[in-house]
């Protein structure tokens, strides 16, 4: 038991930082804010259901953590030798013991609070288990980051879909009242994250064929990065000017604005010849656009507990 929190105490510090938890939470709450303005609501109510949220989030960034750990376990031999399974912190049977109880207690949170959207949980891990199995069998799954990451963002993706439904279904909304425009909000997210997945691995050094510019081509890579990034601030301004109406805030705007900044100056140090895309810029852009959701929702409409 010992040895078990001493692995987990090193697998929280290196694969799973406390960054996450932030994360997780600013994601879920994020969108569900957003989501409620974007259902007619005039406030934002945040309660248990919220907490259940960000925990749900939390909860399935780390099941996601120990099975990267599991498919990635040849791969670190070679290349991370610090990481639990290679070190023997710990034991396979550990990650996939843990993983088994993190399912159990988001499956029992979820049918509780929210039955029909804890079918996309179900689907979420499911699918991250035939991840695991398709990477164990096709070598250019494996090798390939563009390939990777069409097929692996789909679990995040599911993440945002999932507390869309959830809003949804606390609202006990019908279809007949549901706006499709909902659906603007985790495309959004899922841009400002593409900005800074694909802006983390682009650099003018081609040599490692793990970065998206090797494949791409550096050029290609930095226009990519900047177009996520612009097209993730061009679909929430769309939302918060003719959707929810909290333009008008100056809050809101300056965030659009930092948001902005952030991308633009990023690229124009990335074309200057810089050896790769500025990671303080794309990482922050990405939390600054995840601090931002919440922020457009309080400083519009406020919140009720």
């Amino acid at each position: 038991m010992t040895r078990y929190f001493s692995g987990m105490s090193i697998l929280f510090s290196t694969a799973f930082s406390p960054m996450y938890l932030l994360y997780a939470f600013l994601w879920a709450w994020g969108i569900e804010s957003l989501v409620f303005l974007t259902l007619g609501e005039s406030q934002w109510s945040f309660g248990s259901e919220s907490i259940v949220r960000g925990f749900s989030v939390y909860l399935s960034l780390f099941f996601l953590t120990l099975i990267d750990e599991i498919k990635d376990y040849q791969y670190d031999k070679e290349y991370n030798p610090d990481r639990v399974l290679v070190t023997g912190a710990l034991k396979h049977k550990d990650l996939i013991l843990t993983a088994t109880g993190i399912v159990f207690v988001l499956l029992t949170l979820n049918f509780f609070m929210f039955p029909n959207a804890a079918f996309i949980i179900v689907a979420d891990i499911i699918y991250a288990c035939l991840l695991l199995l398709a990477e164990s069998k096709s070598q250019r799954f494996k090798e390939s980051v563009i390939i990777n990451l069409i097929f692996t963002y789909p679990v995040q993706f599911l993440l945002s879909i999932y507390l869309v439904l959830s809003v949804v279904e606390q609202q006990e909304l019908l279809s007949s009242s549901f706006t499709p425009q909902v659906w603007l909000w985790p495309i959004a997210m899922m841009c400002a994250y593409l900005h800074y997945e694909m802006g983390r691995k682009t650099t003018w050094d081609t040599s490692n064929a793990k970065f998206y510019s090797s494949v791409l081509g550096s050029k290609t890579s930095g226009i990519t990065v900047l177009t996520f990034g612009l097209l993730g601030i061009a679909i929430s301004s769309y939302m918060l000017i003719f959707v929810i109406q909290a333009w008008s805030s100056i809050i809101s705007s300056t965030l659009v604005i930092a948001q902005i900044t952030l991308v633009i100056i990023g690229f124009i140090r990335f074309i200057s010849q810089s050896k790769s895309w500025p990671q303080a810029f794309a990482l922050g852009f990405f939390f600054l656009f995840l601090f931002s959701s919440p922020i457009h929702v309080l400083s519009t409409a406020g919140a009720v507990w």
